[in-house]
């Protein structure tokens, strides 16, 4: 299976990292959000990563 440069920086953070938003490895790869989404998308077609829903985090207290 062949993963572009973009995608091995991406599956490896994850590894390391855990789960991270868009927004995050958008910034850590200095690519759109929209770019990162691609690689996601076809990283998920070939079975290396999974979308997870998480709470989107509000300022606050808890509710």
């Amino acid at each position: 299976m062949k993963l572009s440069a973009s995608q091995t920086k991406i599956l490896n953070r994850l590894i390391v990292r855990g789960p991270q938003s868009i927004k995050i490895l958008s910034k850590f790869l200095e690519q759109t959000t929209m770019g990162v989404r691609q690689h996601l998308t076809d990283m998920e077609s070939k079975g290396l990563v999974a979308q997870i829903e998480t709470k989107k985090q509000t300022r606050g207290p808890p509710s």
